[in-house]
């Protein structure tokens, strides 16, 4: 037998299970490294119990769950619950690269086997990083390429689904097949380069017109969450699976490549805040808040403009702080305590998270907010958001670039090569050069775009408003009426996208507790 700490080292790529020591009389619990497969257990009396699901939960009708509103404080800045917390007080989830063991007595011990490596001492160059990372990523589509059912992948218009294509397509057995979503709507489209991957790869390439029946979609999302969850991409997510389903059991995915290769523009953003970190440490925090807020408000988040601004709100502020400032856009401190009927003092979300992160130590400036997206923005989001929409169909999601010896040689490399040049995931982008048409290396990062602002403000308001506002809601029966209904209206809108998104939060939270 190799015992659950030798078990744990071997195995590769995602899992959560319960192993049960009759000998010992002793239950362990554990789930993968990033956190792809979730694991929740409560403590009821002298009983332990545990599921991959919250409505497993729900299903004994004897276990009696309540709401924890500082979840919910966490949840209006996140957009989603972290893992310290589950939506309901008695229920907690394992965290990602844990084991758990609880034992007759009632004893329980908690065991981190896993962290994102830190910067290795040994230097390689550039282009030794380039070809490394090739041959961990290719090992990696390969072994996720392994089934007895059909397999396809989600290909986007950016190089991170479009490399696995492109390694999937030239080890693959069968011709491949690859998923687009395009909303035909606004400008929300990257079917044509997603397109022109499919082509140079003869993939069987299935490009799905998504402009869904929202109010009828919506419903069916929210009660597959379990918890509220506000990532607007959980819709087409969870469209496209729907689809996928009737041609493929396996996709494979390019989650991760952004948090560990230096993909989002604040990443870029810290790169040159560091180099300035000794120039803005000497001047006190209060005059360095005192001229961010001097600056005019940005009209969209989305604007050079808007990007700077929200960069110089970083200044000055912690760490963690920080983080929040340049990733989220969710209520603030200030907004969610006058929010509240009871005006109680709530844990601030950024000290929850340092407290929840400090087992990541000390990294440097880039290092810890790139760990910080990994742990948390992928880990407790991103990930969440693709397992529940996937398997909400009864398809297996696998993440290439998420095997732990691809992710622990990216965080060793040195910031200066991951961050090198003024393009963002210059690795990668080196590597697509060789695999990808020119039109999809050179395209900037987009993300999963959808039309969020034109459904909040428009093809939803009515909707989004009643919800929000009924009489006998969560909403009104724990925020301050006249608080919520400043932060729906249209008619005080400074930056149309951090609205919306907020709107966002404050809508699925209602759309839960009405299914719920």
């Amino acid at each position: 037998s190799w015992g659950i700490k030798l078990t744990l080292k071997r195995l590769v790529g995602m899992f959560a299970f319960a192993l049960w020591d009759r000998v010992e009389r002793k239950l362990f619990l554990a789930r993968d490294r990033a956190g792809k497969k979730p694991l929740y257990f409560g403590r009821f009396g002298d009983r332990i119990y545990f599921a991959s699901e919250i409505k497993a939960f729900k299903a004994v009708k004897t276990l009696s769950l309540s709401i924890d509103e500082d979840a919910l404080h966490h949840y209006l800045t996140l957009g989603f619950i972290p893992s310290s917390n589950s939506i309901y007080h008695e229920l907690n989830i394992v965290p990602a690269g844990q084991w758990m063991q609880f034992d007759i007595n009632g004893g329980v011990k908690h065991k981190r086997y896993w962290s994102p490596a830190k910067e290795s001492s040994e230097k390689i160059s550039f282009n030794d990083a380039v070809e490394r990372t090739e041959e961990l990523l290719r090992e990696s589509v390969k072994l996720r390429l392994r089934a007895d059912v059909p397999v396809g992948v989600f290909l986007s218009g950016g190089i991170d689904s479009g490399l696995i294509t492109a390694m999937a397509a030239q080890q693959s057995q069968t011709p491949l097949r690859t998923f687009t979503v395009s909303f035909g709507e606004l400008g929300f489209d990257e079917s044509e380069m997603a397109m022109s991957v499919a082509r140079r790869y003869k993939t069987q390439h299935e490009v799905i017109k998504l402009n869904p029946n929202l109010e009828d979609l919506l419903p069916n999302v929210v009660a597959a969450y379990d918890e509220p969850f506000a990532d607007p991409s959980a819709l087409p997510t969870y469209a496209v699976s729907e689809i996928a389903a009737k041609h493929v059991k396996v996709v494979l995915n390019g989650e991760g490549a952004d948090e560990l290769f230096g993909g989002y523009r604040r990443h870029t953003a810290i790169k040159y805040f560091s180099k300035m970190d000794r120039v803005f440490n000497i001047l006190p925090n209060s005059l360095l808040r005192k001229g961010s807020s001097l600056l005019p408000k940005p009209s969209t988040s989305r604007s050079p403009y808007g990007f700077f601004h929200r960069f110089i709100r970083g200044f000055g502020q912690s760490a963690m702080q920080q983080y929040l400032v340049w990733s989220s856009d969710g209520f603030n401190e200030k907004e969610k305590q006058a929010m509240w009927k009871e005006r109680m003092l709530r844990p601030a979300t950024d000290l929850l998270l340092q407290k929840d992160l400090e087992y990541l130590g000390e990294r440097g400036v880039i290092g810890n907010f790139m760990a910080a997206d990994f742990v948390l923005g992928m880990g407790q989001c991103l990930l969440k958001k693709m397992d529940i929409a996937t398997m909400a169909h009864s398809i297996e999601a696998r993440s290439p670039f998420l095997d732990h010896r691809l992710s622990d040689f990216a965080f060793s490399l040195n910031h200066n090569i991951i961050l090198s040049g003024n393009s963002s995931k210059p690795i990668l982008r080196e590597l697509a050069g060789k695999l990808l048409p020119k039109q999809v290396v050179v395209a900037p990062k987009r993300g999963f775009e959808i039309p969020l602002v034109y459904w909040v403000e428009e093809k939803l308001y009515e909707m989004i408003y009643d919800t929000c506002l009924r009489r006998d809601g969560l909403l009104t029966d724990l925020f301050e009426t006249k608080e919520l209904k400043g932060f729906l209206s249209r008619d005080s809108i400074s930056d149309k996208g951090q609205w919306a998104k907020r709107v966002w939060i404050l809508f699925m939270l209602a759309l839960w507790d009405e299914h719920n």
